[in-house]
């Protein structure tokens, strides 16, 4: 081989080593960028999590008191009506008197 095309590859070879060297920094930052993003998504995922987690809770606590609130007032209703009823009678009675005396 003569000097000049050794000289020529060499300078070939390390120019593609250059654009090799340059390929491998750009994938190596595009990675710490994408593992960064990931970071993030993870971040946001327990967060969303842990409000789903609260939701869940006060949803179920909402449906408690909602039950029972919904029972408290059928009570009230029977309630209500028993007493409608011996109101009613009562009112009978009273005016049953009347019409004998």
């Amino acid at each position: 081989m003569n000097p000049v095309n050794l000289e020529n590859q060499v300078r070939t070879l390390a120019h593609r080593l250059e654009k090799t060297k340059q390929k491998k920094n750009e994938s190596l930052s595009n990675n710490c960028q994408l593992k960064a993003k990931i970071d993030v998504h993870r971040n946001d995922k327990v967060m969303f999590d842990q409000i789903y987690e609260n939701l869940k809770i006060s949803l179920t606590e909402t449906t408690v008191e909602l039950w029972e609130a919904i029972l408290k007032n059928e009570k009230a209703v029977e309630l209500r009506e028993r007493l409608n009823r011996k109101l009613e009678i009562k009112m009978q009675d009273i005016n049953s008197e009347k019409n004998e005396h």
